[in-house]
C-alpha cells in the first residue's frame, strides 16, 4: 500500500497544493529558512507528511473537495496528476486493504473523476478553439461559480450541504 499512498498523497498535493507543516520531523530536508514553515513538498516523504496532515483535518480537506472546479484546474496540473491517477495497477478503484481502505477508496474515486472532468472541460476548451464548439454554450458550460460536487450533492437533496447550513463543521 506504500506505492498507492504515495501516488495518491502526490496527486492530491499537486492538485491542491498542499504543503508540509513546518512542525514536522525532517527539518535537514527543508529548503532553508523553512523552520517553522509550511513548504512545498520536493521527496515522497514530503507528499506523504503533506497528505497525512490534510486527512488530520477533515472540515478543511472536504471543502476543498467540495470547492474545486474541475473546469479552472490548469493544463499544466492535469498532465502532472494524470498519469499518477490512470495507472490502475497503483490507483485502481481496490488499490488500498487493510483499517484505512474505507476511507481512502472514495479518495481515489474522487481523484479520477477530478481528471476524467478536468481533461473533457480541456477538450471543450480545445474544440472552441479550433471553431469546432459553440462560444456561448462552452461558456455556459465552463464559467459556473459552483463546483460539480457541490451541484450533485445539492440536486440529491443531501441535508448540512446548502449554503447556508456550512458553517456547523461539515466545511
Amino acid at each position: 500500500d506504500s506505492r498507492q499512498l504515495l501516488l495518491l498523497a502526490m496527486s492530491y498535493c499537486i492538485l491542491f497544493g498542499y504543503q508540509c507543516p513546518g512542525d514536522v520531523a525532517g527539518a535537514a530536508a527543508r529548503p532553508a529558512g523553512a523552520l517553522g514553515r509550511s513548504f512545498e513538498p520536493a521527496e515522497p516523504a514530503d507528499f506523504v507528511r503533506a497528505f497525512e496532515s490534510v486527512l488530520r483535518r477533515p472540515p478543511d480537506l472536504l471543502q476543498d473537495l467540495l470547492g474545486l472546479r474541475a473546469q479552472v484546474i490548469p493544463r499544466d496540473t492535469l498532465m502532472r496528476i494524470a498519469p499518477l491517477v490512470e495507472d490502475s495497477d497503483c490507483l485502481g478503484p481496490d488499490a488500498f486493504s487493510g483499517p484505512f481502505a474505507e476511507a481512502l477508496r472514495p479518495l481515489v474515486v474522487f481523484l479520477h473523476a477530478v481528471v476524467e472532468s478536468g481533461e473533457i472541460y480541456a477538450e471543450i476548451q480545445d474544440c472552441v478553439a479550433a471553431g469546432r464548439f459553440d462560444k456561448q454554450q462552452a461558456a455556459s458550460l465552463m464559467e459556473g461559480e459552483v463546483s460539480d460536487q457541490r451541484r450533485m450533492i445539492n440536486a440529491m437533496g443531501v441535508r448540512g450541504f446548502e449554503e447556508n447550513e456550512l458553517q456547523d463543521g461539515y466545511e
